[in-house]
């Protein structure tokens, strides 16, 4: 391994009840919104069965990870990062400098390598083992390539 160069690492990820709690907490005021709206019942109708599908998807996709879309395991190497899906693909990208790193939330935006799209995908203390969390952090902060909100607080900038 050469210097300044990092050792590959896997890291597993698993449902969190804390990305299903703020999901339906969102949607949950979402809706509320929608019924305080004054508008045609047919259209308050259709928003909320916008609302409700795309709850029900995304918590299968994210909070629950069970969709084959759901990424299961993260392969940090670097600047590099491999995504597997429960459906067995595999997403080769870069991370972004913009991702996200404090002790309740992780947010790793990625590019991957054939689209011009973004990629984030977020990461809560119960989406994988308490070790493995702090880990993730720790590289991700050691290797510079993640903004800590925390760090521009207390450093004024």
């Amino acid at each position: 391994m050469s210097a300044g160069k990092l050792a590959a690492r896997d890291f597993s990820l698993h449902p969190s009840l804390i990305c299903s709690i703020l999901l339906l907490s969102a949607y949950c005021i979402s809706l509320l919104i929608v019924f305080i709206l004054p508008m045609v019942v047919w259209a308050k109708s259709a928003l909320t069965l916008l609302l409700i599908f795309s709850l029900v998807y995304y918590w299968c996709r994210d909070a629950w990870l069970i969709l084959p879309t759901s990424y299961l395991a993260i392969r940090l190497d670097g600047e590099d990062v491999v995504l597997k899906s429960r459906g067995g693909d595999e997403i080769s990208a870069r991370v972004s400098r913009d991702s996200l790193v404090t002790p309740l939330l992780t947010i790793l935006n990625i590019s991957p390598a054939d689209k011009q799209s973004m990629h984030a995908v977020v990461i809560f203390p119960d989406s994988m083992d308490k070790a493995s969390f702090r880990e993730l952090r720790v590289l991700m902060k050691w290797r510079g390539g993640a903004v800590s909100q925390v760090g521009k607080q207390h450093s004024g900038m």
